[in-house]
Parts: C-alpha cells; sequence; structure tokens
C-alpha cells in the first residue's frame, strides 16, 4: 500500500501529481487517481483500500474540490474515520471560505446536531483542529514546509527534502465551467456479421481499437481548458444497442467482450476513467435504466418501449439512438451544463488535425457555449433548442448571393448544409460511375431558396450534427422522434424543433425571436473526398430522396403554417403569426400528453394526417419537378418500365406512384392496423409509397404515445443517478 493517499479534484491534478513527485523524491509512496487506479476494479473498492493502507492522506480543497467534486469530501470523511492524518491544503480558499458552504463550524452546534451533521459530511468538522496550508501563488515554501512535518507526523523521520521547488500554477481567476459533448460514432456496418464469422473477436477487434483510441486522444487536445470553459465528451458506441433493447442476452456475449476489452485498453492509456474526464456510453451501461424502467411495464407497454428505443427496427439507423444521447442529456438537468450532439466525422479528423484546425473547433464550440449562457441567463425564455452549421457566415452569404467562384460554391452546395443537393445533378443515359456528376448553380439555388415550403429551411434550420443543444424545459416535455419505423429525414434535429414551434414554446409571450442556427459556429462536414460520382447519385436516388419525401410530409404534419419558419420583417407580423393556433397535431398533444390516444381519436387524428399528406404530396411534385434534365426530375417523371435507379417505393417515379394511391379512402388507422403494416414491412424489403405513407402517419400516432412513457424513462434516469451518486457519481457512466 501507499505510504500516502492525495485527495484532489480532477482540476487540481497537476498540483497533486506535483506533490506525488515530491514525495516519491523522499523514498516514500503516494496514491494518486490519475497514475495507479487498476482498470477493471470498482473505483469505490480501490479508494477504500487505498485509503485505509496509508499513513496519511493529503487533500487539496480548492474551489472545485467544494463546489464540483462528489469525492473529495467522502475521502476526507473516510480518512478521520479511520484515524488517518490528514493534511487539509487550501488552495484559493480560506476556512470562512468552507464555513460558507454547507454549516457553520461544529462548535455552534448542539450535539445531536453536530452528530447529524458528521453523517451528512461537511468540510469544516474534518479539518477543525487540523492545521491547514492557506496555499496561495506565493505560498510554495509554506506548502512544503508543511508537507515535510506532515510526513514527519505519519511515518517518522525522513531525508530533508530536495531543495527543488515544487512548481504549480496559482488558482484560476474563475471558476471553470463545464459543457459536453454527446459524439455518436458509427461503427463499420458489417460489424454484426464480423463478430459471427470471428467468434475471437481478433479482427473486429482491430477494426475499431485504433479509431477509438485515434477519437479519445482528439477529444483531449480539443476539450482543455479554454476561456473559462472546459470540456467533457460522451463517445457513444452502437454495438449491442438493438440486443439490449430486445433482451437479445445470448447475443451479446461477443459485443459485451469486444467492449470490456475496449474501455480496458482506454482505461489503461488514460483515455478514460479519469474522474471529470471523457466517458465510453455503450448498451451495456444504459442497461441498468432500460432495467428500472421495464420493471412492473406491462407487456404491451414495454413493446411500446422498444420501439421508442429503437424505432422499431431490427438494425440500429444511423440517426436512431436518440434515446441514449437524450439520456446524458437528463442527466445534467439542473446542473447548468450544456450538452451538444456531434456527428463524430464532424467534431473530428480522420487522422492528427493540425492545431490550428483543433483550435477553430474549440473556438466554435465556446461559441456555442457563449449562446447557452446567453439563453439560459435569460429570465424571459423558457425554451431553446439550437445548434451551429456546416458553413461560415461570410460564405454562406455569399453562396446566397452567388458571389462565391464556381469551385468555392460547389464546395458549400455539397457539404455545407444539412439538405443534400446531389440529386440535382443533370441526367445522363450513360451515367459512367466513375464519372463526377455536374451541377448547375441555377438549380441548387433555386432548390435550397424554396424547399421551406414543403420542409425544413435548408437556411434556419438546426442540425444535429453540429453541436445541438436544448434547454431542460426542452428536454423535458417533448421525447426525442426516435420512434420512427423509416429513416426519414430531419429525424429529432427539424422534427422535435418543428413540434416546439408548433406549440409556440420559442418566444411568442415575451416578444423575442430564438434563431435555431448559431451562424458564427460552423463545423466542417465532408460528404464526399472528391466529386460526385454516379455512384454517389444512386445512393441520392434511391436512398436519399425517399426519406427527404417522408421528412416533408412529416413537415407537413408538425407545422400547418409554413410562415412559421421565416424571418418577419415587423413585430406586428411575428404576433399575428405566433399567436395564430397550433396545428390539429399540437393540439391532440396537448389534449391527449402522457395519455395516449384512445382509438376515435386516433383514427380521427390519423384521416386529418392523411389529408395533410395529400396536399403535401401536391406541393412536393410541384416543387421537386421545377428542374429539368436533372435527376429530381427523373425521380419524379419517372419511365415507363421499372428504373434500377429509383426506389421501390417509386419503381416508375413518383407521379406515377402517387396516382396509384386511394387518396379518397381514408385507411384504418387503429392500432391493430398499424401492427399489420408493421408486420407487411418486415416481411419484405420493399413497400409501396402508401404502404411508406400510412406508416408515417402511425408512427406519428405512436408518438403521442410515447409522451406517457418519456415521463417514465426521465425517471428512470433521474433515479439512477440519485442511487448511484449516493455511493460513487463517478460510476454513473452519463454524469
Amino acid at each position: 500500500m501507499a505510504d500516502f493517499f492525495i485527495s484532489h479534484a480532477a482540476e487540481d491534478a497537476e498540483l497533486a501529481l506535483q506533490i506525488a513527485a515530491r514525495l516519491e523524491r523522499d523514498g516514500l509512496t503516494a496514491w494518486i487517481y490519475e497514475r495507479d487506479a487498476r482498470p477493471g476494479v470498482p473505483f469505490d473498492e480501490q479508494i477504500s483500500e487505498a485509503i485505509d493502507g496509508c499513513a496519511g492522506l493529503v487533500v487539496i480543497i480548492s474551489w472545485d474540490a467544494v463546489h464540483r467534486s462528489h469525492l473529495v469530501l467522502k475521502e476526507l470523511r473516510l480518512a478521520t474515520e479511520l484515524g488517518r492524518q490528514v493534511l487539509p491544503i487550501l488552495r484559493g480558499l480560506n476556512y470562512d471560505d468552507l464555513k460558507d458552504h454547507g454549516a457553520d463550524d461544529p462548535k455552534d452546534f448542539k450535539d445531536d446536531e453536530f452528530k447529524d451533521l458528521r453523517r451528512h459530511g461537511n468540510w469544516t468538522f474534518h479539518i477543525a483542529g487540523i492545521s491547514a496550508v492557506t496555499m496561495d501563488r506565493d505560498d510554495l515554501d509554506k506548502v512544503q514546509t508543511a508537507l515535510t512535518s506532515f510526513v514527519r507526523d505519519c511515518v517518522g523521520e525522513r531525508p530533508a527534502p530536495a531543495p527543488e521547488p515544487i512548481s504549480v500554477p496559482g488558482p484560476a481567476a474563475a471558476p471553470t465551467r463545464v459543457y459536453k459533448l454527446f459524439v455518436h460514432y458509427v461503427p463499420p456496418p458489417h460489424l454484426k456479421s464480423l463478430l459471427k464469422a470471428d467468434p475471437s473477436g481478433a479482427r473486429t477487434w482491430d477494426l475499431i481499437k485504433d479509431d477509438m483510441v485515434r477519437i479519445f486522444r482528439q477529444l483531449d487536445d480539443l476539450l482543455a481548458p479554454a476561456q473559462g470553459w472546459r470540456g467533457r465528451a460522451f463517445v457513444f458506441l452502437d454495438v449491442g444497442w438493438t440486443d439490449v433493447v430486445y433482451r437479445r442476452y445470448p447475443e451479446l456475449t461477443q459485443e459485451a467482450n469486444l467492449i470490456g476489452r475496449l474501455e480496458g485498453s482506454l482505461a489503461a492509456q488514460g483515455l478514460i476513467g479519469r474522474p471529470g474526464g471523457n466517458r465510453l456510453v455503450t448498451a451495456m451501461t444504459l442497461n441498468d435504466v432500460l432495467q428500472v424502467i421495464r420493471k412492473g411495464m406491462p407487456v404491451d407497454l414495454q413493446g411500446l418501449l422498444d420501439k421508442f428505443l429503437v424505432g422499431g427496427a431490427q438494425q440500429l439507423y444511423y440517426d436512431a439512438p436518440k434515446v441514449a444521447e437524450a439520456m446524458v442529456r437528463i442527466a445534467s438537468i439542473g446542473r447548468y451544463e450544456p450538452v451538444f450532439r456531434f456527428d463524430a466525422d464532424v467534431l473530428l479528423a480522420d487522422g492528427q488535425p493540425a492545431p490550428e484546425e483543433t483550435e477553430r473547433v474549440r473556438t466554435n464550440i465556446l461559441r456555442l457555449c457563449a449562446h447557452f449562457e446567453t439563453l439560459a441567463a435569460a429570465p424571459d425564455v423558457g425554451y431553446f433548442v439550437f445548434s451551429g452549421g456546416y458553413i461560415p457566415r461570410d460564405e454562406e452569404n455569399r453562396f446566397r448571393a452567388r458571389t462565391l467562384p464556381p469551385k468555392e460554391y460547389r464546395r458549400w452546395a455539397i457539404d455545407g448544409f444539412a439538405t443534400r443537393i446531389v440529386q440535382l445533378a443533370r441526367y445522363s443515359p450513360a451515367r459512367d460511375p466513375a464519372l463526377p456528376v455536374e451541377l448547375s448553380e441555377e438549380d441548387v439555388s433555386s432548390f435550397l431558396e424554396n424547399l421551406w415550403r414543403v420542409g425544413a429551411h435548408p437556411y434556419r434550420q438546426v442540425v444535429s450534427g453540429a453541436g445541438l443543444c436544448m434547454s431542460d424545459g426542452a428536454i423535458l416535455d417533448l421525447p426525442p422522434f426516435s420512434n420512427m419505423c423509416q429513416n426519414v429525414v430531419w429525424v429529432d434535429d427539424h422534427l422535435k424543433y418543428a413540434l416546439h414551434h408548433e406549440l409556440r414554446h420559442f418566444g411568442h409571450r415575451h416578444g423575442t425571436r430564438q434563431v435555431a442556427r448559431v451562424r458564427d459556429a460552423w463545423f466542417q462536414q465532408t460528404r464526399h473526398r472528391g466529386a460526385p460520382t454516379w455512384q454517389d447519385l444512386e445512393w441520392h436516388l434511391g436512398s436519399y430522396l425517399p426519406r427527404l419525401l417522408l421528412g416533408c410530409l412529416a413537415d407537413a404534419f408538425l407545422r400547418e403554417n409554413p410562415r412559421l419558419k421565416l424571418s418577419f420583417a415587423t413585430a406586428s407580423e411575428f404576433d399575428e403569426v405566433m399567436t395564430s393556433s397550433p396545428g390539429a397535431y399540437a393540439h391532440a398533444l396537448i389534449a391527449n400528453a402522457g395519455r395516449g390516444l384512445v382509438e376515435g381519436a386516433r383514427q380521427e387524428l390519423g384521416a386529418h394526417l392523411w389529408k395533410l399528406a395529400r396536399q403535401r404530396m401536391k406541393d412536393v411534385l410541384d416543387l421537386f419537378g421545377r428542374f429539368p434534365n436533372t435527376c429530381l426530375e427523373r425521380f419524379v417523371v419517372g419511365v415507363d418500365e421499372r428504373d434500377p435507379l429509383l426506389p421501390d417505393m417509386a419503381p416508375r417515379g413518383l407521379r406515377r406512384a402517387n396516382r396509384d394511391i386511394k387518396w379518397k379512402t381514408v385507411p384504418p388507422f387503429t392500432s391493430r392496423d398499424a401492427a399489420e403494416r408493421a408486420a407487411r414491412r418486415h416481411a419484405s424489403a420493399a413497400q409501396t409509397l402508401e404502404l411508406a405513407v400510412t406508416s408515417l402517419i402511425d408512427d406519428f400516432l405512436d408518438y403521442l404515445d410515447f409522451t406517457g412513457l418519456w415521463s417514465d424513462l426521465v425517471f428512470a434516469v433521474r433515479h439512477q443517478l440519485n442511487q448511484r451518486n449516493t455511493a460513487n457519481a463517478e460510476a454513473v457512466p452519463i454524469v
């Protein structure tokens, strides 16, 4: 066992390491978390064992130790209860500062109150009667002198300490604020099949190990303290998520082994496991929360919960793990710590980024932090949802004015927006897969300027991959749209924002016009290493355009007044739109929130959404058909025979598929009919346009049922958080 245990907050690690080095130069041993913690052993056990076996405890009591750390006071209390010698180092604080935190001096309490105080822990009680060192910038000699005396008291005479001084920074001028990043790492799509074919996991391990090490090392550099903020990252690895959701525990064995091996490797390199450091979040770490919410839940509701967690699919879509992200957000409620959501390929570089690139990304994150701080401190702002974007403000202005050089215009058209535009390429019967596609500036500009009429506003929408942030109210009051059985464009970022907007959550009562996009904060997105080719275009026609179409229909359900998506020239115009009545879907949410829809109300609302879908389909056909000789026109007009480029829902073009829908006959939207449609989807990969539209409406009706489950999930996360905080906050994987 080590001679001395050094207790400290993560922010004081540098000073703790200096003190440990000072002790070890004199032949003593010290235990410090950053260096001596063993991966795979419960943190509580290591702490208890190290304190029990030490001769004395050196505790650094700083602003961060008092206000941010859940562990330093617990370690101090354990040491005093075990009768260990204690050397308190007050870094930037004094005894009166501690009396102001929690309770006053023990002598002011009666015996029974004093016992209660000891049971709950109090700084002044545990260092009462002990000579503490008050360390400011110029007190290094005092620390060394006190440390020498403390060593003599604990272990007897030792050789005089070397004259080399302890070089430590002075206390921070102001407390450091914390922001959090939720980073979704998408493993290679063939990982599941590799695991089945590779029982040892060796090939699979090689596939992701280097990637994860690269990610966490970049995050360490990126999230260094700056401008009064420091960052923490929660990297979500979705391996095993569907197996956990569907309780396929035998299939989890290999996945759990892979994750355990990865966690051990990252911890051994000091990349995870540090108090206040970055975390790896996996399906296994979230399983405890799912067990809490499932306990006592009826079987039919468990089926709804499964769909809410994974969208009713047997595979995990790229945008599907919204509940995992939401758990991190829920755990941070009330902590005044913003949580920003990023895609890993947007936030981080493939290789080692240049220092100036790291600084650019950090600067833009800090701009998001400043925006959060402004909104969170405003007494008249109850809700906010915002993000950064993929294009700088100046370039966006020049892009819209079409004053950029052609090469720059093309670059920002392809990578500067959440909405894709490659489908506007000129159609060619030859369609050589190796040839780059041709894009017209006029077509691109017209498409982006007019898309708001049928979907999200490309210049104003929130972007989930570029730092999506929400207020506590926005997190608590509406669940994410994680239940979509089809991969719909604008899931969560636009759909959730749009529903908040339709409910008039953003500013109409206090006259403020909140922006969804922080235009000064931008993050680099690279969709194509070179120019897009016909091979890329095949994916746009077969996969992206069906998702875009369904996103446009979803937008019609959520915001029946498209003017909500525009900026307003006058206050009276703003008031006119914001005080208008929300649409039928928002009304149904208000009337049935937490209870779900009875079958009669479900059918009535489903019929209304069917009517909205019919009208929006006409609007989409009109807009998408305005671009002659493009692949988008090909998607709309089609051909007489089946075109292998076009999706199964519209193999001869969208117009023909739309004419095949019996719009005048409203389908049944009962729960039983929705289940039958889900079975048809699972039975065949191909589906008609009518089945896609009715399934989309089923998802929106189910979402109203999920609002009741949302409060259960919030409770489960907070309950698990409180349970673990009692023992060890650092064991909680999502705080």
